[in-house]
């Protein structure tokens, strides 16, 4: 992919493993693009912060950020946003899915 656009996909997480597992996976099968995906858990427990680590670590993509505590959404982007290099980043809202695998593709032309 040394000519696909690099996009960092930031999400945070707090605690809706299902849902947060579901935006990785989506955000994992883009297609047409070199997809970093930025992870930040802002104090999930200990059972949802392993599911959430575990499916990351599958991912040679996708890094982790454990915030000891939730310190709201702007905050969280930002320190998200700072993880990556990408010149496009895309916020998906831990409970949101991309439509289909080329949304960023669209997005970052």
């Amino acid at each position: 992919m040394a000519d696909a656009v690099r996009v960092d996909v930031i999400i945070l997480s707090w605690n809706r493993v299902e849902d947060t597992l579901a935006a990785i996976h989506s955000a994992a099968c883009q297609r047409d693009v070199d997809a970093k995906i930025l992870v930040v858990d802002q104090g999930s427990e200990p059972q949802n912060l392993a599911r959430v680590e575990a499916a990351l670590a599958e991912l040679p993509c996708a890094r982790l950020l454990r915030l000891m505590r939730n310190v709201g959404v702007p905050a969280g982007r930002n320190l998200a946003a700072a993880m990556g290099n990408a010149p496009t980043i895309v916020a998906l809202d831990s409970d949101a899915e991309f439509a289909d695998p080329r949304v960023l593709a669209r997005a970052a032309a």
